[in-house]
């Protein structure tokens, strides 16, 4: 008798089921690292165009280093021609929703255009990237040359943007930027101009997280705790290694963004849900940050309990209301070479920009603030950087302090709070080996008695909370 063996039609349907359960699973792995390429792939195109641009504008002589003619406003925040006014003026700072220093535009309609920079905007493609450039030039006045050159057209700034046109593979994105100074090299105290501009002034940003600074990198998403990884924790001690970690090591800060699973999903990851350990997590709650108070000798509420006195640590360590949980710290890895943050004159712009929100709703504004430190880290020491803009404003260990007070808090969701301006002293060194540091207080003098905490948001993907640093070393 012939033998009739072979599969059953259940047998080959359960094979097929496994077969395309398998396939989906690996397409879907393969389109989200294709969609996390192509976005690596525009960012890079778009830094290295504006850096093409500056430096073909570098090459040009300093007389034709000007507007063939005058850009018009656009009424689109996400256009750079959005930060013009009505006075022919330029934004050089911006912060999504609000312009500030505004700069007369040096446009010339007497000279051949041919010669001049077109403002644009001028369109480009680099494989299946393709977007916008947008270049301004502007006056700018230097303040250390008051007697010879006592008006406000003592060099020039240059301004590129490039803008990426939306592609389907991925997120639209921020446009880039880059400034740069611009002198005649021909210019004497005579003829009043400010020497060379220097070397190029660009942005480095140290995105927060929530790996501990004694980590080289920072965590992979698919790492992340998300049920609890952000609640208040003491971050007042040193970072040591990540063979032997340091007793209540800070935060890092780290160059790359937080790692998105899927950047052309806004839902992907869901916004965190950690945190309980101040109130019921009914939403998204990020570190939850208690309120600080007044001392009893009526010392202001800024207070950084500087670990580096002896003379704190008993009160710090036994304090009943958890002062130590009342400030977080956030140190970047250590500096390979010499990072120099610089700027513009004396002044050199260290930009905070959090996500934040209250942890209750009130029909009527709620007005809050929060203090910050910048420091150098060395040897487990801090240095704070100084206030450029209020030198004499300091907190209750005498340190200088940086301030930012809004009348109306974010409620409700996670929102961008208005930029932390922290103009500090340009030309500070943080030395190889060393650590640049942020940390951030509730200012219990600023807000609202009612409103005993504040959130922020960080190491999420749609919600990067960083620190922005205008240098003229960027990290390679």
């Amino acid at each position: 008798m012939k033998r009739e063996d072979g599969f059953t039609v259940v047998e080959v349907l359960v094979a097929l089921v496994i077969l395309v359960i398998g396939a989906v699973a690996v397409l879907t792995a393969l389109d989200a690292a294709t969609r996390n390429t192509f976005r690596a792939d525009q960012s890079q195109v778009a830094l290295n165009r504006a850096q093409q641009e500056l430096e073909q504008i570098r090459q040009m002589p300093y007389q034709d280093v000007a507007l063939n003619r005058a850009p018009a406003f656009v009424n689109d925040k996400s256009d750079p021609r959005y930060r013009i006014n009505g006075a022919g003026q330029f934004a050089l700072g911006w912060n999504g929703t609000t312009a500030s220093n505004y700069a007369t535009m040096d446009v010339d309609l007497n000279s051949d255009p041919a010669s001049l920079i077109s403002p644009g905007p001028t369109s480009f493609t680099s494989g299946d990237v393709s977007g916008k450039v947008y270049r301004f030039v502007v006056w700018q006045n230097d303040p250390g040359c008051l007697v010879v050159c006592p008006g406000s057209e003592d060099y020039k700034r240059v301004v590129v943007v490039v803008t990426l046109d939306d592609a389907a593979i991925s997120h639209a994105q921020n446009y880039v930027e880059m400034q740069s100074n611009f002198s005649d090299p021909n210019a004497t105290t005579l003829s009043g101009r400010s020497p060379d501009g220097g070397p190029l002034v660009t942005t480095q940003q140290f995105f927060l997280s929530d790996t501990p600074c004694y980590n080289a990198t920072a965590n992979d998403w698919s790492a992340r705790d998300a049920t609890g990884n952000h609640a208040v924790h003491n971050t007042l001690g040193n970072c040591g290694t990540s063979g032997s970690p340091g007793t209540n090591p800070p935060d890092g800060l780290y160059a790359s963004a937080p790692s998105d699973p899927d950047p052309n999903d806004p839902n992907n990851p869901t916004e965190y849900e950690f945190a309980t350990d101040l109130s019921p997590p009914a939403a998204a709650r990020g570190l939850q940050m208690p309120r600080q108070t007044p001392r009893a000798n009526g010392q202001p509420a800024c207070d950084n309990l500087d670990v580096n006195a002896p003379t704190n640590l008993p009160t710090l360590l036994t304090n009943a209301a958890g002062d130590q949980y009342k400030i977080h710290r956030w140190v970047s890895q250590p500096m390979s070479s010499s990072f120099i943050i610089a700027g513009s004159g004396t002044s050199a712009a260290v930009t905070l920009k959090l996500w934040t929100a209250t942890t209750v709703s009130s029909p009527t504004p709620i007005p809050a603030g929060i203090c910050a430190w910048l420091f150098i880290r060395t040897n487990g020491l801090d240095t704070y950087l100084p206030n450029a803009d209020s030198p004499t404003l300091r907190d209750s260990r005498g340190q200088p302090v940086f301030k930012l007070t809004e009348q109306d808090w974010p409620q409700g969701q996670w929102t961008a709070a208005p930029a932390f301006l922290m103009n500090t002293t340009s030309g500070t060194v943080v030395p190889a080996g060393s650590r640049l540091g942020v940390a951030v207080a509730v200012n219990g003098d600023a807000t609202a008695a009612n409103q005993n905490v504040l959130e922020f948001m960080y190491d999420y993907p749609d919600e990067a909370s960083r620190l922005e640093v205008q240098t003229t070393t960027p990290l390679p």
